[in-house]
């Protein structure tokens, strides 16, 4: 009886990290959203995709609170390293150690890919995906969890419409939320949250986070147009 009960006080320490930061109003706000936007009847299992940016690690403290919260196993946190940066794989270990030490097990997927093929953003998605999918299949799970917020959203409208996008392409965004793709639902559950909200969740849970240089590259639509944005709201 007397071990049954220090058991049950180490799996309590253990999860001290998320029980008391949602004590906090503006990430329990967040979390109530998150939880009501994937307690869905026909969502089975869960992928949570990690980037090691501060929205997918908002994402993974908000999944694995959700686990601990209604004893569900079947969460998975996955990786992908693209090798599009020579700091990735590195980035990719550390980010797998953080998790480690707050009990949330990551794979990483590396994207092997002859060297002299340039790889673009959009072959990095589509990859990214084709790993998504795959390990669902195996797992026999169907959600995949994405940590796109409300600034994506935003920076997606503008894209659309400077490739000369039609209103329906643009009315589309209204199901962006949750769509069905290849079988799979892919769920943005933190659209109504802006950059700003998921990086007070992460800087109050983890504390960390890997920044993505490619964010600020001109080269990139999306970079312009992000920046784009900012003027504007100025």
């Amino acid at each position: 009886m007397k071990k049954k009960s220090l058991s049950a006080k180490r799996r309590n320490h253990k999860n001290l990290i998320f029980n008391n930061q949602i004590r906090d109003k503006r990430i329990k706000k967040i979390y109530e959203r998150f939880e009501f936007l994937i307690q869905q009847k026909e969502f089975e299992g869960y992928l949570v995709a990690v980037s090691g940016g501060a929205d997918s690690l908002a994402l993974a403290y908000l999944s694995k609170y959700y686990q601990i919260k209604n004893k569900n196993k079947n969460f998975y946190f996955i990786h992908v390293d693209h090798k599009l940066r020579a700091t990735s794989s590195k980035e990719a270990q550390i980010l797998k150690k953080m998790l480690k030490k707050f009990k949330i097990k990551c794979e990483i997927v590396t994207w092997k890919k002859k060297k002299n093929t340039k790889k673009t953003q959009s072959d990095s998605r589509d990859y990214r995906f084709k790993v998504f999918e795959k390990f669902c299949k195996t797992k026999k799970i169907n959600t995949i969890l994405l940590g796109h917020h409300y600034d994506d959203f935003q920076e997606n409208f503008f894209i659309r419409l400077l490739r000369g996008s039609g209103l329906k392409g643009l009315v589309s965004f209204y199901n962006y939320k949750s769509l069905q793709r290849n079988k799979f639902n892919v769920v943005r559950p933190l659209l109504d949250f802006s950059k700003e909200d998921l990086l007070y969740v992460t800087k109050n849970t983890f504390n960390f986070y890997i920044n993505d240089p490619s964010n600020k590259n001109l080269e990139y639509l999306r970079s312009r147009v992000r920046f784009m944005i900012k003027d504007l709201k100025k």
